[in-house]
């Protein structure tokens, strides 16, 4: 299932393109990442939807979030489901 977008125009002081460190043509990603991170940090979104929202890698995403210092919300039921699919593979 196709997830549907809205395009949102945001007009912004050049001024933040040094604060967020980008540049014209990057800044619409790294706002998606502040919003996939913020939603996340929140726990209103999981991992693999902060992921699909800034357009990158869950992996990619584990990433961002470490650089902003936001921990990974990985319980033990986590790990046990991650290891059940890891076997069914094997």
């Amino acid at each position: 299932m196709a997830t549907e977008n809205v395009e949102i125009i945001l007009k912004l002081p050049k001024s933040i393109l040094a604060v967020m460190d980008s540049t014209e043509t990057s800044i619409g990603q790294s706002i998606m990442e502040t919003v996939a991170v913020s939603l996340y940090h929140r726990r209103q979104i999981s991992l693999g939807k902060a992921a699909e929202i800034a357009g990158i890698s869950v992996w990619q995403m584990n990433q961002i979030l470490s650089k902003y210092d936001v921990s990974l919300d990985y319980t033990a039921e986590d790990a046990a489901q991650d290891w059940n699919t890891l076997r069914e593979i094997w």
